[in-house]
């Protein structure tokens, strides 16, 4: 049986907001395999909390949301596929073979050793060189148009680094263990997650501090200006967020959106050429974005740009004080100009 553990970034990073201080956001996958019991578990963490946690086996896969539904599962429970409202293709009732888990060729040859994979040809020796401290053998399994490429240190043979397409994954540790040690019982089953999120009502607010606090108490903002930007508009919203189960009824926060401009040269009042949009709530959002924010616990003072570590943004995500905020800015650096001023509006 198998058991590895592997990390690689996610795409963005963080930006300690006093510090200005940057790290980028790790992805940390951790699996067992049991290639004769046709047994997979999956577990996926994003900034150390889980975000995914599959378990495949022959009877079928179960996550913490609930049963997979595959189409051996949907042509065996018609019922009960009905009612969930799924289906598999057309035609009427068929047998449908539920394909066994598998694990990527680097780590499926790691359970019969490199040496058999390069004597049988499922691996071809590449070269040598250096990775993360390590003499290593690059091997490729695959074909040359599909391929991923491993670094297997030269002397214990253990894979170090796993490349596929432009992604890297770093090997934490791998090993095999006996039948029976595998962490394999189902994912427990977790909190509701929201599949939609809308802003039922916006009213505007006066500009001065005093109306956005009533507004929303613990509101943050860039202050009344901010070198050429200045605020031009405020307004308290009602948002909803909906539940896809089926049982969780949908709920209600109230949210701030403040938008600030630079005039354009012509001097026009009606006119900007720069906007930058800040959206926050108490609690992150569905319709503020945060839905598509991968799931993580983000630190207070602590700002998560979604764009790899590097290049411009025009969105990013915060939570400061006791307020989650949305910033959308409509030029190159806008956003990561505005996250170092944010403060709690007086």
């Amino acid at each position: 049986m198998l058991h590895v553990v592997v990390e690689g970034p996610a795409g963005g990073q963080f930006v300690n907001i006093q510090t200005g201080s940057t790290k980028p956001l790790l992805s940390r996958t951790e699996l067992w395999y049991d290639r004769s019991e046709g047994l997979k578990r999956t577990v996926v963490s994003t900034n150390g909390v889980v975000s995914g946690d599959v378990l495949e086996t022959p009877a079928g896969g179960f996550t913490s949301n609930g049963i997979v539904y595959d189409c051996a599962w949907i042509e065996a429970h018609p019922a009960q596929a009905a009612a969930a409202r799924v289906e598999c293709g057309s035609g009427g009732p068929k047998a449908v073979p539920r394909p066994a888990p598998s694990v990527d060729p680097a780590f499926a040859a790691f359970i019969d050793g490199y040496p058999a994979a390069l004597a049988s040809g499922t691996a071809i020796k590449l070269g040598e060189g250096t990775s993360d401290g390590h003499h290593v053998l690059w091997l490729r399994f695959g074909a040359a148009g599909g391929s991923e490429l491993v670094a297997i240190d030269a002397s214990s043979y253990l894979p170090v680094l796993v490349r596929v397409g432009g992604s890297e994954l770093r090997v934490v540790s791998i090993e095999t263990l006996a039948g029976g040690e595998g962490h394999f019982e189902k994912p427990k089953h977790g909190a509701p997650e929201p599949s939609s999120g809308e802003v039922a009502s916006s009213v505007p607010v006066s500009l001065d501090a005093a109306s956005l606090t009533a507004a929303m108490p613990d509101a943050v903002w860039l202050g009344a200006r901010l070198g050429g930007l200045r605020l031009i508009d405020a307004r308290r919203q009602e948002l909803h967020t909906s539940y896809g189960d089926g049982t969780t009824p949908a709920t209600t926060a109230t949210g701030l959106e403040l938008t600030y401009a630079v005039p354009e040269a012509s001097g026009r009042p009606d006119r900007f050429a720069v906007r930058v949009r800040i959206n926050e709530a108490a609690s992150p959002q569905f319709a503020y974005k945060w839905g598509f924010v991968p799931a993580m616990s983000l630190a207070p003072g602590t700002v998560y740009i979604p764009n790899a570590a590097g290049t411009t943004s025009d969105l990013a995500f915060a939570h400061v004080g006791r307020s989650y905020l949305t910033i959308e800015g409509a030029a190159p650096n806008i956003v990561e100009s505005a996250e170092h001023a944010l403060t709690a509006v007086p």
